[in-house]
């Protein structure tokens, strides 16, 4: 095969091939619980996934880019990166702590942990982690929520490596100890 068609599949491939898509069934579910307790009618304005296929190309791009390899060895430890903000309509306040409380169980009965909880009348950050193989947290959901704007996401992979990784970078000034 002559190095022009290479070039040009490689090409046709990277553009079909990126990893992006819609959201999952789960993010779609977790969005529908946190809609109704926020109790406004939201508008989307983006939403999408991203898989490890996409991701990848992202780190590869980003190496090519940054003389710094931080973002893209943070990047290569994630699988999927699912996103969605939503602009609020007629926001009001949100509804009673009980509710929050509900939805916090529910989350825990999936297999969700939340680590930041903090609700009051105009304002809702939540975030929880999973872990689903029993080694490590593999998943993270952030949601924040204010009179403006509605923003859930997630992240699934090796999240312990990223904070591993992170840490061992000397622009967070953070020192580690060996066990």
């Amino acid at each position: 095969m002559k190095t022009t068609t290479k070039i040009i599949a490689f090409f046709i491939l990277a553009i079909f091939l990126t990893g992006c898509f819609g959201v999952n069934r789960d993010f779609k579910e977790i969005r529908d619980n946190v809609i109704d307790i926020v109790g406004s009618r939201v508008k989307k304005n983006i939403e999408f996934g991203v898989g490890a296929a996409g991701l990848a190309l992202a780190g590869s791009f980003i190496r090519f880019a940054e003389e710094d390899d931080l973002p893209a060895d943070i990047i290569s430890y994630l699988d999927v990166v699912q996103v969605g903000v939503y602009e609020n309509y007629h926001p009001s306040p949100n509804k009673k702590m009980r509710e929050f409380r509900d939805f916090c169980d529910k989350m825990s009965d999936l297999g969700w942990q939340f680590i930041v909880r903090s609700i009051d009348e105009e304002n809702m950050s939540l975030v929880f982690v999973k872990n689903d193989l029993g080694e490590g947290i593999n998943e993270l959901l952030v949601i924040t929520n204010d009179n403006n704007e509605l923003v859930i996401a997630t992240m699934e992979g090796e999240l312990e490596e990223i904070v591993e990784v992170a840490i061992r970078n000397k622009e967070f000034g953070v020192v580690m100890v060996n066990n």
